[in-house]
């Protein structure tokens, strides 16, 4: 009897891509947490306050869209509204270094840029959390599989190690979309 090197999920190709895109995405989520603040702080000598209303800022939308989001999740394809809220949020933490390179960088700016990237944010976990891609006889399987290898806190010491690096490259990193 051969024995094939997946077994359960790990055999569909498209729960393999998926699952390689949200630990992506995690990790660019997680360093992305601690570069946010770190970029107000080191470039803008931003207050404790101001810190405190970043965090908020982009933790708002969760309170205001989600309930609408479910909705909306239900009603869209959602292959192309998680790469889109991917690919979006890239582009927002992308433009940090670019603003900071113009000299235009301020705080009303990086907290824009935090509701928007809590926005798309609030999007892309509904959409994941839909269980679009798994069968029925596989969702508590695809659970396990994602939960597992997603913890919660992950990368806080790559994040640190990343927030050395200048920072057009770690927003590019940050998002998981350019690989070094």
């Amino acid at each position: 009897m051969k024995r094939t090197p997946f077994s359960g999920l790990w055999r569909h190709p498209a729960f393999r891509l998926f699952w390689a895109g949200q630990t992506i995405s995690v990790f660019g989520d997680q360093v992305s947490a601690l570069a946010l603040p770190l970029v107000a702080v080191f470039t803008l000598q931003a207050s404790a306050v101001q810190l405190g209303l970043l965090n908020a800022a982009g933790r708002a939308p969760l309170f205001l869209f989600g309930l609408f989001a479910g909705v909306w999740v239900d009603r869209v394809r959602r292959r192309p509204l998680l790469i889109g809220a991917d690919l979006g949020r890239s582009l927002l933490l992308g433009s940090i270094p670019l603003v900071a390179w113009l000299g235009w960088l301020d705080m009303p700016y990086l907290y824009g840029v935090a509701v928007l990237v809590g926005t798309l944010a609030v999007c892309f976990n509904t959409a994941v959390l839909a269980g679009w891609l798994i069968r029925r006889g596989f969702l508590a399987h695809w659970s396990c599989e994602c939960q597992d290898s997603m913890p919660d806190e992950p990368t806080s010491q790559h994040s640190g190690k990343c927030a050395n690096v200048p920072p057009p490259r770690c927003y590019r990193d940050a998002e998981g979309t350019v690989s070094r």
